[in-house]
């Protein structure tokens, strides 16, 4: 059995709470096959997710045996409004000089990433396949 995957685009709901700095939940894969689940911070390329974690970690280690991810983010304001994604990791970039991850931090706290010791950055950008969308409020900026 063949699994059919497309592409899938963000709605203006769905955009309007994920360009809020609202935190998202991704879950990857462990070798187990159980799910780790974890806090991240995240961007939106057009209809891409972006986030960031340094080469050592598990969850970087999961993504580069297993790309399917899959991420859910909450609005703080209206705890029954979220959005429900599914997708894959479809590129790697390096930034050991944490231009990302500052922009990142910007969007989140206002000011650079204070710690500034990692081994080796990486930005996985997450091409969407599935998403669902749970919003009644207006999330526009």
């Amino acid at each position: 059995m063949t699994e059919t995957v497309a592409e899938v685009t963000l709605d203006h709901r769905a955009r309007g709470l994920l360009e809020q700095p609202v935190v998202a939940h991704l879950a990857t894969l462990n070798k187990s096959g159980s799910p780790r689940v974890e806090p991240v911070w995240f961007v939106l390329e057009g209809d891409r997710v972006v986030i960031t974690t340094d080469y050592k970690t598990v969850k970087a280690a999961n993504i580069r045996r297993d790309p399917r991810v899959g991420l859910s983010a909450i609005s703080p304001k209206y705890p029954l409004d979220h959005v429900a994604m599914r997708g894959r990791v479809v590129e790697t970039r390096e930034d050991d000089d944490l231009i990302f991850l500052d922009a990142l931090s910007h969007r989140y706290t206002g000011a650079p990433y204070p710690r500034r010791r990692w081994s080796r950055r990486q930005v996985y950008v997450i091409e969407l396949d599935w998403i669902r969308v749970s919003i009644a409020h207006d999330h526009d900026a």
